[in-house]
C-alpha cells in the first residue's frame, strides 16, 4: 500500500512519514518512552498484545501553530476514519524519535523536531497499521545545522531548562514547571466542548506553553527554505 493514500485522506496541513516494523522494534529497544509527567515507561501492559501485531507505524504531523492545541489527535484520526483499517488505531510512542527515523525532520538544539515542512509549528502524531506501506524515508542531518551558530533557546528560556555542560543538554521537569502540569490534569478529565473553553482561558490569562525555545530561534517556517538548503537533505 502507498503512503499517498494517508497523504491525500489528511491533506495539505499534514505531513506524513512510515516506520517498519524493524524500526518500531529498534525504537522500542533503545528509546525510553516519555509521557506528559516525563517518566520513563516501556509499553502499557495493556497495549504489549497489540505492539506484537503491530506491521508497521504511520507517522503523522500536524501542522499546529497554537502550543495550546490539544485537540489535533482528534482531528487528525477523524479525518482518517475512511483509511485506517480495522486493526489500525493511535498509539503512543517516543514521537520525537519516531519521527526522526523516519526522516521527516531535524532535532534542534531545544530538543524538539523542526519538522521539513512546519518548522516547529507542528505536534506529532503516531498510529498502528496492520499492513506495511511503500515509504523512502528522506535523508537528513539528526540535528538542526542552523542551531550551531545560535544559543538563543537556551538563553531564552524563562524555567532554564537548558545546560549545555550536561550530556542530556535539556531538563524536562523544569520546562514542565513552566507550561503546568495541572493544565493537562486538568483536561483530562474534561469534555472536548469543556476543553475547548478552558483552553481559551488558559490562552486568555498566559497559563498554556511558554514557546520561547521556539518562537526566539531564526528557524522559523518563513526560514524553511534556506534552512533546508543548509541542512542539505533530501526532502
Amino acid at each position: 500500500m502507498k503512503i499517498d493514500v494517508y497523504e491525500d485522506a489528511l491533506g495539505r496541513d499534514y505531513q506524513v512519514g512510515y516506520l517498519s516494523r524493524a524500526q518500531l522494534d529498534h525504537l522500542l529497544t533503545n528509546e525510553v518512552f516519555y509521557y506528559d509527567n516525563f517518566a520513563a515507561h516501556t509499553v502499557l501492559p495493556e497495549e504489549q498484545s497489540y505492539f506484537r501485531t503491530i506491521k508497521g507505524v504511520l507517522i503523522v504531523i500536524a501542522y499546529s501553530p497554537a502550543a495550546y492545541d490539544y485537540t489535533v489527535k482528534k482531528r487528525a484520526a477523524d479525518a482518517l476514519l475512511g483509511t485506517l483499517g480495522p486493526g489500525d488505531r493511535p498509539i503512543t510512542i517516543n514521537f520525537k524519535a519516531a519521527a526522526l527515523l523516519a526522516g521527516m525532520g531535524m532535532r534542534g538544539y531545544n530538543t524538539l523536531v523542526w519538522s521539513t515542512r512546519f518548522a516547529f509549528d507542528c505536534k506529532i502524531l503516531a498510529f498502528g497499521l496492520s499492513q506495511k506501506l511503500d515509504y523512502r524515508a528522506p535523508t537528513l542531518p539528526e540535528y538542526l545545522p542552523i542551531c550551531a551558530d545560535c544559543l538563543l533557546c537556551h538563553q531564552n528560556c524563562p524555567g532554564r531548562a537548558f545546560d549545555l555542560e550536561s550530556e542530556e543538554r535539556f531538563a524536562p521537569e523544569k520546562c514542565s514547571e513552566i507550561i503546568g502540569p495541572p493544565i493537562r490534569t486538568e483536561m483530562a478529565k474534561n469534555t472536548d466542548e469543556e476543553n475547548e473553553e478552558f483552553l481559551a482561558y488558559g490562552k486568555r490569562r498566559g497559563l498554556i506553553m511558554c514557546r520561547e525555545c521556539q518562537s526566539c530561534a531564526p528557524c522559523s517556517l518563513e526560514n524553511r527554505e534556506q534552512i533546508l538548503d543548509r541542512a542539505g537533505g533530501q526532502t
